[in-house]
């Protein structure tokens, strides 16, 4: 049976029920009903459940998904300089490249018991693919700072895939699965950090 205190600690508990969206003149309308059941605090006497309806209205015009397409349009060409196994700077813009996740600069990895900077050369790697090369970058989203996450190609090749079946990178399947083909490749045939031990960028990142 829960104290008075405990009761009190349960806020709300909302249930959303969605009304099927309507058209009004271009425009998306949908409404979203929330029932809100609140509990009286620790401090109320004899206080009851009490039911609060709340309705929100969305309207939507479509600019939200026009803005979405334009993003995934953007196109950046030109020569790159190498911030880190997985992110350039063309023309001023910052580039991640989609769909991987490099190892950091300062990340160690080991061979044999024996620590070995993967990181850095995680970065040499794509500095040797893209130096004196004109890259073309398609864009497929951005973030809230104007960074491109994109695909990256040096004429037909791209680097994102080149990245990870060299062993440099791991795919990122969060946000695509289009290169899990390379890294079971770069997994197959031991190469980069496939040789030997380490620790997933994502994972190092959480620890340091």
């Amino acid at each position: 049976m829960l104290s008075r205190i405990q009761i009190g600690a349960v806020v709300c508990i909302a249930m959303v029920v969605l009304v099927p969206a309507a058209r009004a003149g271009g425009q998306t309308v949908r409404i979203i009903e929330e029932p809100v059941v609140s509990q009286p605090p620790p401090f109320s006497s004899g206080g009851k459940t009490v039911i609060v309806p709340r309705t929100r209205i969305i309207i939507d015009d479509g600019k939200s998904q026009s803005r979405h397409r334009l993003v995934d349009q953007v196109e950046v060409k030109g020569r790159a300089s190498v911030i880190d196994g997985d992110t350039l700077r063309i023309q001023g813009r910052i580039i991640h490249l989609n769909g991987i996740d490099a190892f950091e600069a300062e990340q160690t990895c080991r061979l044999e018991g024996i620590k070995y900077p993967c990181g850095v050369m995680a970065t040499a790697h794509l500095v040797e693919l893209t130096l004196g090369r004109n890259l073309v970058c398609e864009g497929v989203k951005k973030n809230r700072l104007g960074e491109l996450s994109a695909e990256c190609r040096t004429g037909k090749q791209s680097l994102n895939s080149s990245m990870v079946s060299a062993g440099w990178a791991l795919a990122d399947i969060k946000e695509t699965e289009r290169y899990g083909s390379a890294e079971k490749h770069a997994k197959t045939l031991e190469d980069g950090i496939w040789r030997g031990e380490f620790v997933r960028p994502w994972i190092w990142r959480i620890k340091h």
